[in-house]
């Protein structure tokens, strides 16, 4: 009784504020530095919703500690559609499990408003590395064991996590490297400092594009749109089941009322469904996967306890 009288108030209260909504500034959050993919788009996206919305639109990058500042900026913010979330898997569903204390509890603290897409992430080397192919790849792993170096933008990132997939899946002994974001990790490799590493579109396709690089297969099950030739580990390195992929997401305060949401989520829906926009994500690599904010909720209960595994099986030190 008590229970459902609150309820009723808060919806009560909130009524007149969903309805009036919005009427100021709308602050997104993204927990990662300027430039970085779920950055750009963040800001992309920001462009088309403040039309949508009728309201002009921010973005404020507050990264650090693995996108943990960011979260917990957010997750203390008012639950009234002023403060929206752009993050990504790692701190939304791998940090879950990597670090021992986590001041945030994604599925209490977060009510979302959609999936924006799937980042599909590939395994990538310096031009001249010697294996052609990832069948290649494997068999001269294989043959210098923890000879070959592998870097990531640091640990527990994604592209740390899923050359680990990768290299528990297929039993490969090699090093991991950790740099100080991903823009190091890619000069490492061109620098010759690391054989090996994962990265999404964004970064790998110009890179690729230049011929600096080779890609050998892409992380992601469903392929790459962006790369619609290039062949999946799965197949490739005949992993059966391999799937590991960045993606982005929005989400907001817990207890932001359903009405805010729902407006949040079809202002979203139709900055995804612009041509313009569409053909700007997908050169950057990004396969718009867009889902409802209940559908959103069950698929990162899925990437959490999938990514958990992942930790679990690699052995990955907890944070």
């Amino acid at each position: 009784m008590i229970l459902a009288a609150s309820a009723l108030l808060f919806a009560f209260c909130h009524a007149p504020q969903a309805q009036t909504y919005p009427d100021r500034i709308i602050q997104f959050v993204v927990p990662y530095p300027a430039g970085q993919t779920t950055d750009v788009i963040a800001r992309l996206i920001a462009e088309d919703m403040k039309e949508s919305l009728n309201a002009k639109i921010f973005v404020e990058n507050k990264g650090g500690a693995g996108g943990i500042i960011g979260m917990n900026f957010v997750k203390n913010a008012a639950p009234d559609g002023y403060t929206v979330l752009v993050t990504a898997s790692g701190p939304t569903a791998i940090n879950p499990s990597l670090y021992k204390s986590l001041a945030y509890d994604v599925l209490r603290d977060f009510t979302p408003v959609g999936l924006i897409g799937i980042v599909p992430q590939f395994i990538i080397a310096k031009s001249s590395f010697p294996p052609n192919t990832l069948a290649e790849l494997i068999a001269y792993a294989k043959a210098n064991p923890g000879k070959l170096n592998y870097g990531s933008g640091g640990i527990g990132l994604t592209n740390h996590l899923t050359m680990e997939m990768f290299r528990h899946a297929a039993e490969l002994d090699m090093v991991h490297v950790p740099f100080r974001g991903a823009s190091q990790a890619m000069q490492g490799l061109l620098g010759g400092d690391v054989e090996l590493m994962v990265e999404s579109g964004p970064v790998v396709i110009p890179q690729m594009s230049q011929g600096s690089i080779k890609v050998y297969a892409t992380g992601s099950r469903g392929g790459s749109t962006a790369l619609p030739d290039m062949p999946t580990v799965e197949k490739a390195g005949e992993l059966p089941g391999f799937d590991a992929a960045s993606w982005p997401v929005m989400l907001v305060p817990a207890n932001t009322p359903p009405a805010i949401v729902e407006k949040l989520h079809k202002a979203l829906a139709e900055s995804l469904a612009k041509p313009k926009t569409k053909a700007h994500l997908e050169t950057l690599g990004v396969d718009i996967k867009l889902l409802s904010p209940t559908e959103t909720k069950t698929f990162i209960k899925e990437e959490i306890d999938r990514w958990g595994k992942v930790i679990r099986d690699a052995k990955v030190p907890l944070n």
